[in-house]
């Protein structure tokens, strides 16, 4: 672990995941799925029906691909006052060290009838959980050792490479008093109990 002052600021990337193949691979196929019905029934379908169906089909693969292009800029930017949630320029969130009021290693389960986003490998903006209700994700994993950062109003989703040396980090900064689960420990187990 290295050594940092207090007023600099670090960068942590997230854990490591496939989430880019799944949103990608999902853009790919809307967009060729649609790009080929369009494609072989262009002379056969009304100009009406045609351009709707292409305005859709991009309206729906763009997106995606647009999440695919930006999911290496997924970062924890960790300065004096504040850890800085961003990924590319379509999230950019500030929590501030002294509203930390938790951080705790969860599994969380998924509410599966649920409009939010979130593929296997990456979970984005609000993503509704049974167990906490709406949680605000920035992470490579959309249900699986979730680092939770709580601030009692909100709570945060976050999955870094090297969470030990973040916790580490944000508790030096802080004036406040965060709890860590008890046995927070990388190599074991995540923390299943609520408190």
């Amino acid at each position: 672990m290295s050594v940092h002052k207090e007023d600099e600021w670090i960068e942590f990337r997230p854990r490591r995941s496939h989430g880019r193949y799944w949103v990608g691979g999902l853009g790919l196929i809307f967009f060729l799925t649609f790009a080929s019905s369009l494609f072989f029934a262009y002379g056969e379908i009304s100009m009406f029906v045609w351009v709707p169906m292409l305005i859709l089909g991009i309206g729906v693969s763009f997106p995606l691909l647009l999440l695919t292009w930006y999911y290496s800029t997924m970062r924890y930017l960790l300065g004096p006052h504040e850890l800085v949630l961003s990924f590319g320029p379509i999230m950019r969130d500030r929590v501030p060290l002294n509203a930390i009021k938790s951080i705790r290693r969860r599994n969380l389960k998924l509410i599966w009838v649920s409009t939010t986003f979130r593929f296997p490998g990456l979970a984005l903006f609000w993503v509704e959980y049974v167990e906490f209700g709406r949680i605000r994700m920035c992470s490579t994993a959309a249900s699986t050792d979730v680092l939770l950062i709580d601030i009692g109003l909100r709570r945060y989703g976050i999955t870094p490479e090297n969470e030990m040396e973040l916790v580490q980090e944000i508790r030096k900064r802080s004036n406040a008093d965060i709890r860590v689960s008890e046995n927070f420990n990388p190599e074991r187990a995540p923390d299943t109990t609520i408190s």
